[in-house]
């Protein structure tokens, strides 16, 4: 009773009753996760804690001494019950078929609850999140939202529209109908930055070039066109099907993507005719986040030190220490105290064996650290060469998917990824197509902030006939030191002498 939950069949028994369900659901519902954050209720209690910026090892080490008070601890553990008790609730398949193993968000609740609960006339319209259009666990409810949707709306943030979510951060809109009303396709526009932008492309009569996401003069393009309005039908829901899902997934389970305009579904298109993907090596390849950034400091697996490192053993990578096929793009400042606070590097004048400054070192003993590196067939992954890239992509970004190599002995935090090969042609393969312009392209569709082993197992792999200048440019630009000398007399032939400038 404490928690009063809201039950609309009997609040409203005579409509459910009567007309079958609601005719209107319109609303913005809560963005939030059903999560227990340790850290803000010991905050609430000792503010100190939040205003000192302690790290979670240190809020840690003085929860016994916050708790001391039966009060406090009462508190603490009236919230880690409460916050327990509605997680089990939102992950019930007896309240929320649906959501099956989909990570618990309210505005999701909301979306089933609005969708069992309108009428076969009625009329669903909502701001929501759009993390379940691509989660690969959200097959079950993006199913219920191809069969209800008529119209689809994506937007991101950057003209701060919604200015208490952040600037990076995409929303959507979608409006849904009864059985009476459907349709056999979805009115969808993506890449939006106003509203207007859909009302004039819904208007709009074709004439003219598709605008892109800015203008010449590097300002956002809010132009409207017909091209911009794509409908998705059962045709286009294989095609995602084929592109970002494993085999055998169901056309109205894929992952939808984002696609600016009708003709880019022919590029896609022709994603489809890469016979493998990265998934298709299997157990060839190994996927890590590594070092959890939070974790292994409270464990003293690492710990913040920003210092010039003495060997590659004690260099932890962060994401601006790399760019696209540049694994020495910026160094941190001393005392760095942020992750703006870099300076870039001149790759003229680097010496044979550079390293970077690290913010983090190891905390342990060399063989303690060892033993606490993930392992793959037995060795600690830092045994290899490594493909990484920087786990939060910007689709509106001048490059979305940022990817590089580093060498064995260098470690990483959680906010970089990272996957060790069985064989280094394949590394260099993947690392060469990874930093070309169509798989950008290709990861900016998925509409994905985060690229982890469930984006990159669906990227194409090149074939053998253009492999092989790939190949040799990604060693050209990835092996800036000494520290990849054994990369490049294992991979490199002697055409490589052969190949120039494009």
């Amino acid at each position: 009773m404490q928690q009063r939950f809201f039950h609309w069949q009997l609040t409203f028994a005579e409509v459910f009753a009567l007309r079958g369900g609601m005719d209107v659901f319109l609303g913005n519902p809560p963005w939030v996760k059903v999560e227990w954050s340790e850290a803000g209720v010991l905050g609430d209690i000792e503010p100190l804690l939040n205003l000192r910026k302690m790290s979670a090892k240190e809020v840690a080490d003085r929860r016994r001494e916050v708790l001391s008070s039966a009060a406090f601890a009462d508190l603490y553990l009236s919230d880690l019950a409460r916050t327990q008790g509605e997680g089990s609730f939102v992950a019930s398949a007896g309240n929320y078929p649906l959501l099956r193993r989909v990570q618990a968000n309210l505005y999701k609740c909301f979306l089933e609850a609005c969708w069992r609960g309108m009428s076969s006339d009625g009329t669903v319209g909502l701001w929501h999140q759009p993390g379940f259009l691509d989660d690969p666990s959200g097959g079950a409810l993006r199913s219920m939202y191809y069969s209800t949707a008529k119209l689809g709306l994506r937007f991101r943030n950057e003209l701060m529209l919604f200015a208490e979510i952040g600037l990076p951060r995409p929303f959507a809109a979608s409006v849904c109908v009864g059985a009476a009303q459907r349709e056999p396709s979805v009115l969808t526009l993506s890449n939006l930055l106003h509203p207007r932008t859909a009302d004039e492309s819904l208007a709009h009569d074709g004439a003219g070039a598709v605008p892109g996401i800015k203008s010449n003069d590097g300002s956002w393009d809010l132009r409207g066109h017909r091209s911009r309005v794509v409908r998705i039908d059962d045709g286009a829901l294989m095609l995602f099907g084929d592109l970002y899902d494993v085999p055998g997934t169901p056309p109205r389970e894929a992952r939808f993507p984002v696609v600016h305009s009708g003709e880019l579904l022919d590029v896609l298109r022709r994603f489809t005719e890469m016979p493998t993907k990265l998934g298709s090596l299997g157990g060839q390849y190994f996927c890590t986040e590594h070092f959890h950034e939070t974790n292994q400091q409270k464990d003293g697996t690492i710990q913040r030190d920003t210092r010039t490192p003495s060997a590659l053993g004690e260099w932890i990578v962060s994401g601006p220490h790399f760019y696209v096929a540049t694994p020495f793009n910026k160094t941190p400042n001393e005392g760095c105290s942020s992750k703006g606070d870099y300076s870039s590097l001149d790759l003229t004048q680097i010496a044979d064996d550079y390293l970077p400054r690290t913010n983090y070192v190891p905390a342990c003993s060399p063989a303690e650290y060892r033993q606490r590196t993930p392992h793959w067939n037995g060795k600690p992954v830092t045994d290899f060469y490594r493909y990484i890239n920087r786990r939060m992509v910007a689709p509106t970004g001048e490059r979305t998917l940022i990817p590089s190599i580093i060498p064995p002995a260098a470690a990483h935090v959680d906010l970089v990824f990272s996957v060790a090969f069985r064989r280094s042609r394949d590394l260099v393969d993947f690392a060469a197509s990874a930093a070309s312009l169509p798989i950008d392209f290709f990861v900016k569709s998925t509409g994905k902030g985060d690229a982890r082993n469930d984006l990159l197992a669906q990227l194409p792999l090149l074939t053998p006939e253009t492999a092989v200048y790939a190949r040799h440019r990604a060693l050209r630009l990835n092996c800036l030191t000494t520290h990849y000398a054994d990369l490049w007399h294992e991979v490199a032939t002697p055409e490589i002498a052969k190949d120039g400038f494009t």
